[in-house]
């Protein structure tokens, strides 16, 4: 499943490096990646392009932070974080925490 969403994440940066999503939209996607990561114990190294066990140097995003960023900020953190959601559920290891808070999610 790591190798799935280190694929599906890089199509993403490609579009970063082709110029078509600017750096604060990936940065977005990417903490949108990590925030739902962070629910089976995996983090995305943005530097190094790989998934890892977490370390407890994540930092972790508070769903509060979400409310008062830009709308664009925000699809791309959702388009992230229901990215992994998503490969997760289609691999059968969806934690109910996850699921929960991708419920929470949703409706910001």
């Amino acid at each position: 499943m790591n190798k799935l969403l280190q694929a599906k994440i890089a199509g993403v940066r490609v579009l970063k490096l082709r110029g078509e999503i600017t750096e604060d939209q990936f940065s977005f996607f990417v903490r949108g990646v990590n925030h739902a990561l962070r629910f089976i114990g995996l983090q995305y190294d943005a530097d190094n392009h790989v998934i890892l066990e977490a370390t407890s140097a994540m930092y972790d995003y508070s769903n509060a932070d979400l409310t008062q960023i830009k709308l664009t900020q925000l699809a791309y953190f959702k388009r992230g974080f229901f990215l992994v959601t998503e490969t997760v559920e289609n691999a059968g290891e969806l934690p109910i925490e996850l699921k929960d808070e991708s419920e929470i999610i949703r409706e910001l």
